[in-house]
C-alpha cells in the first residue's frame, strides 16, 4: 500500500529506489524525532541537573551560565562544520555517516550512563566536576546535533 501510494506521487521511481526512499525517509524520521526530544531535555539538563547545589554550587548556577553556553555554542558548531568539512574530504559519505552516528550514539550514550547512575547514587557520587562537565558537554552535543 506505501509502495503504491510513493508510486502515485513519484511515478518514475523503480521498486529498488522506492526501497531506498523508504530506508532514507525512516532514517530522516527517526533523527529528526530523536532531535526534538533531546531538545527539550536540553536546557533542563544545563539548567537544574548538572549543577546542583548540593556539590557547592551557587543557586542557579545553571541559569547564569547558560547565556553564556548560548554565547560560546554557535562558535563550538562552527568548529564542529570546520572538522565535518575536512571529514568530507577524507572518508566516503557512508561511511562519514557511520562514523558521525556512532560519536552521537557513544556520547548519547555516555550521558544516558552518567545520568542512570546520578539517578541510582546521588550527585556526590559523580562529583561537582563531572557534572558539570555533563551539563557543558551536553548542551554543546545537544546544539550540534540540531
Amino acid at each position: 500500500m506505501l509502495s503504491s501510494l510513493v508510486h502515485y506521487f513519484y511515478p518514475d521511481l523503480r521498486p529498488n529506489e522506492v526501497k531506498k526512499f523508504g530506508i532514507l525517509s525512516l532514517t530522516f524520521f527517526l533523527i529528526i524525532g530523536t532531535y526534538w526530544c533531546i531538545r527539550l531535555l536540553k536546557n533542563t539538563l544545563f539548567i537544574k541537573i548538572c549543577f546542583p547545589e548540593d556539590l557547592g554550587c551557587i543557586p542557579n548556577q545553571g541559569l547564569l551560565l547558560q547565556p553564556t553556553a548560548k554565547m560560546i555554542s554557535p562558535f563550538v558548531v562552527f568548529a564542529l562544520v570546520l572538522v565535518y568539512s575536512k571529514l568530507v574530504d577524507i572518508f566516503k559519505k557512508h561511511v562519514l555517516f557511520y562514523i558521525i552516528c556512532s560519536v552521537y550514539a557513544f556520547l548519547f550514550g555516555s550521558f544516558a550512563v552518567a545520568l542512570f547512575l546520578r539517578s541510582m547514587y546521588g550527585h556526590v557520587f559523580l562529583g561537582k566536576t563531572l557534572m558539570a562537565a555533563l551539563g557543558w558537554t551536553s548542551y554543546f552535543t545537544i546544539e550540534s546535533f540540531g
